[in-house]
């Protein structure tokens, strides 16, 4: 039986209570002070300042979010916009969970934002702590509309961390968009093929290998023909036959 733990010193039991109160306070204060808590709330203006002050778009709080990672979740279009207009950097992961804006903005159907993200080069292939891409996120939250902004840019042939694949995520989640999804699976199985297909064929649309192997059978029939004449009395046969007769 779990016995519970009284301090006799109760003076020093009160001063780390108030030491931890004080650091949680002082965390928050510089929270709410930062560009964080305005990102996080749509405070447009309040971005805008603390940018113009030199404050930076890619400043990480206490537990390693950036500004963008609040404004992608919480769906500030605006403010997402100016923090990447400020140099904000599309693919920073978090610390303990790797996750990025666009799992962000995904996870919460945020369509928008994704698209956004997306013409700012943000990777949909980088995965989170538990092995999920934004499209991952996208099917677990059953939203469609941003499911088929990610399928034509991510390469559906990643696992998450139970290894599901693309597919059986779909099925599971959002069946609905199985019929899509398809389509770019086979142009995905399709373009390895092309490209074995590129490298053996010449500008002719011909087999390189068999093109080069009817070339070279070419080349060497016309040295018969020379060496031959054409008829066997030719040129070589005849110095061979003075060669044998001295």
């Amino acid at each position: 039986m779990e016995r519970s733990h009284s301090c006799n010193n109760r003076n020093t039991c009160c001063s780390i209570n108030s030491n931890i109160g004080v650091s949680q306070s002082l965390v928050e204060m510089e929270f709410e002070r930062g560009i964080w808590y305005a990102a996080q709330y749509n405070d447009l203006d309040r971005v805008k300042t603390l940018l113009k002050k030199g404050v930076s778009s890619n400043a990480e709080d206490s537990a390693g979010y950036t500004a963008l990672h609040y404004a992608a979740r919480n769906g500030h279009y605006k403010i997402c916009n100016i923090l990447l207009e400020n140099d904000a950097a599309v693919n920073t992961q978090t610390r303990c969970g790797h996750a990025t804006a666009l799992h962000r903005a995904a996870m919460q159907g945020h369509s928008e934002i994704v698209e956004l993200l997306l013409r700012f080069n943000a990777n949909p292939n980088l995965r989170d702590v538990d092995g999920h891409t934004a499209l991952h996120r996208a099917l677990m939250a059953r939203s469609i509309s941003v499911c088929k902004l990610l399928i034509p840019c991510t390469n559906l042939s990643l696992l998450n961390s139970n290894t599901q694949n693309i597919e059986q995520l779909t099925k599971e989640k959002c069946p609905d968009i199985l019929t899509f999804l398809a389509t770019y699976m086979n142009k995905e199985n399709e373009e390895p093929k092309r490209e074995v297909r590129a490298a053996t064929t010449n500008f002719n649309g011909q087999n390189k290998f068999y093109s080069n192997r009817a070339q070279s059978q070419s080349v060497v029939k016309n040295k018969r023909r020379e060496r031959g004449g054409g008829g066997g009395g030719g040129t070589w046969c005849k110095k061979r036959t003075l060669d044998c007769d001295s």
